[in-house]
């Protein structure tokens, strides 16, 4: 996790977006019911995508937008 602030920092992302991205990662990290060290970013990724998708069919926008800008978000893309 500390490395993530450390990267969300040096991007030059303010505190408050940081806070927002830790706690993003915190739930996906709950749903994958592992701790940070033990998560890979391939599985955070998958976790990541199927956010998007379902939220960009919520919204009635195209699924076929790229999901690598939204991962950028997560210091993964």
């Amino acid at each position: 996790m500390f490395e993530f602030r450390d990267f969300l920092i040096l991007q030059g992302i303010k505190a408050p977006r940081i806070e927002k991205h830790l706690d993003n990662l915190e739930r996906v990290l709950k749903w994958l019911g592992k701790d940070a060290d033990k998560a890979t970013n391939r599985e955070i990724e998958v976790i990541v995508a199927r956010i998007t998708r379902s939220r960009k069919i919520s919204d009635g926008q195209s699924t076929t937008t790229n999901a690598q800008s939204e991962l950028s978000g997560f210091g993964l893309g």
